[in-house]
């Protein structure tokens, strides 16, 4: 906490590599919470968009598992490619990642297959 208070407030007291170091480290936490965020925002309008946008507590439950099943979905697809494309630690890492995403992905998968067949304004 301390270096990068120093870094924020007295960038020219750093060496010039820890200060590029701490500078992408902060962009790059940035950048994923912005796709968290867009990911998770994605997935309550899916949500949203298969229930035909009624509003009730089942409904806003609905849109929150899917809210969590679409970035676990994301988090799962980039998983399976590393572990097709990589070997060794980062392999046994993206298994780890694999793992625990896979249940709210079926999750998520099975309650869009029961709720869309009996959404607002389909045709029955």
């Amino acid at each position: 906490v301390w270096l990068y208070r120093r870094a924020r407030w007295q960038p020219h007291a750093l060496p010039r590599p820890l200060l590029w170091l701490l500078t992408g480290m902060t962009f790059a936490g940035w950048v994923a919470t912005v796709a968290g965020l867009a990911a998770t925002s994605q997935g309550w309008m899916l949500g949203h968009y298969i229930t035909g946008l009624q509003t009730g507590w089942a409904y806003t439950a609905f849109c929150a598992t899917i809210a969590v099943a679409l970035p676990a979905a994301y988090v799962l697809l980039g998983a399976c490619w590393l572990i097709l494309k990589t070997e060794g630690e980062l392999q046994t890492h993206a298994l780890r990642w694999a793992r625990i995403a896979w249940l709210p992905v079926v999750l998520g998968i099975v309650m869009v297959g029961e709720v869309s067949p009996r959404s607002p304004g389909r045709d029955q």
